[in-house]
């Protein structure tokens, strides 16, 4: 509902070009600590321009700085597994999670994907080594 209602506001406002324009989620929890129920995210897509923006939409810049990005092609059911890869593949490489902005980038519209399936990069800020 919440990329619905997002589209509805930005496709009027000359705001989506597809398959230039990306959707993504970004999340404002740590997966790791907060459960699945319990998580806050917003949808989300990348402008290039400053945007005026009113009611339930708003504008913010993602956190900077480095970060650690996984691409998948994985189905719905696989988001969860996808993500604690990428969290274990830091660990075992020696980098720590940083503050900033965990999202996801949807590179494909899953339902044109011949399996449904979703190709995606999640994104995870780093602390430098």
């Amino acid at each position: 509902n919440a990329f619905a209602q997002l589209l509805q506001w930005a496709y009027p406002r000359g705001l989506v070009s597809f398959p230039e324009t990306k959707l993504l989620s970004v999340y404002h929890d740590d997966p790791r600590v907060t459960s699945t129920d319990k998580l806050t995210s917003d949808a989300a897509l990348f402008v290039d321009k400053e945007i005026k923006t009113d009611g339930a939409i708003g504008c913010y810049t993602l956190s900077g700085g480095q970060y650690a990005v996984g691409r998948f092609e994985i189905s719905m059911s696989e988001f969860p597994l996808a993500w604690n890869v990428m969290f274990d593949l830091l660990e075992e490489n020696g980098c720590k999670c940083a503050d900033g902005h965990h999202y996801e980038v949807y590179l494909n519209n899953h339902d044109e994907h011949p399996e449904k399936k979703f190709i995606v990069d999640i994104c995870i800020p780093v602390d430098p080594l």
